[in-house]
């Protein structure tokens, strides 16, 4: 049975819109991550007040046995913790446009070392 939540974020610089669909983990799932309960997908669908738009997906295991209206709630409120410091570093320090910024991560470095 698949199980869904719905959400609307407006802030003052985009409008989220945030959908979660969750199924109950199966068998094969519970065996290698026992006390999984949820597979979880969320997809956020982004517009700035410029018109950018930016949809992505994201996947979850969870050991949690709540209602999926509470389930985004709580991923809502980590993801506004995350945004809440990235903004203000970000328009504080400049961090985003800082020349470090790449975003390469991992396999640029990786890139470097063969």
């Amino acid at each position: 049975m698949s199980h869904a939540a719905t959400d609307l974020g407006k802030m003052p610089r985009r409008d989220t819109f945030w959908e979660l669909r969750a199924k109950e983990s199966p068998e094969h799932i519970n065996l290698h991550w026992p006390g999984s309960t949820w597979i979880v997908e969320v997809i956020t669908d982004t517009v700035t007040r410029s018109g950018k738009r930016s949809i992505r997906w994201h996947l979850f295991l969870t050991s949690l046995w709540t209602s999926p209206d509470a389930l985004l709630q709580l991923i809502r409120q980590r993801w506004s913790i995350e945004n809440e410091w990235h903004w203000a570093h970000d328009a504080q320090l400049g961090e985003d446009a800082h020349r470090y910024a790449s975003r390469r991560g991992a396999a640029g470095s990786s890139a470097k070392g063969s």
